[in-house]
């Protein structure tokens, strides 16, 4: 049975990344590239939000989401809280997750009962460029993520 499982995980996870290429190599424009990326986050990880924020040396941007219009200004400062400040400095995705009597702390996740965070940056050349953040009201809502890659788009062509 866990060989099967293994299994099951491996094709999903493939059929994650041909989709991301599909994407990249698609000739649609990079804006509708970073919304149809996060449609394709959404439904591969199940989460209940995702972001793409980004960074331009001085202010952060949302490019997509699905955050309440109300929370999008705390969201898209998010890598300045404390909980992600060091992970966005340093480059290191970290997961955050609480029980079901708890949420998480940062700024907007008390009020959207937060119990589970994925927060990865975003970096090309060693310069950040901002993250990408996945969330949702479910405790340990992303266990099932074997582990997050640094998300470095300079190895890219």
């Amino acid at each position: 049975m866990d060989y099967y499982s293994v299994i099951s995980t491996n094709l999903e996870s493939m059929n994650i990344v041909q989709k991301m290429f599909e994407l990249t190599t698609s000739s649609v424009t990079a804006d509708e590239k970073i919304l149809a990326l996060n449609n394709i986050i959404l439904e591969a990880y199940g989460a209940k939000y995702s972001t793409i924020s980004l960074y331009d040396g001085n202010t952060y941007e949302i490019r997509t989401t699905n955050v309440e219009k109300e929370y999008k200004d705390s969201i898209a400062k998010i890598a300045e809280e404390n909980e992600f400040k060091a992970n966005a400095t340093k480059n290191v995705s970290k997961y955050l997750t609480t029980s079901a009597a708890k949420t998480l702390s940062y700024r907007s996740a008390v009020e959207r009962n937060i119990r589970s965070a994925m927060f990865s940056p975003i970096y090309h050349a060693n310069t950040y460029l901002g993250f990408w953040l996945l969330e949702d009201d479910a405790e340990n809502a992303f266990d099932a993520i074997s582990t997050v890659a640094k998300i470095d788009i300079s190895k890219r062509k």
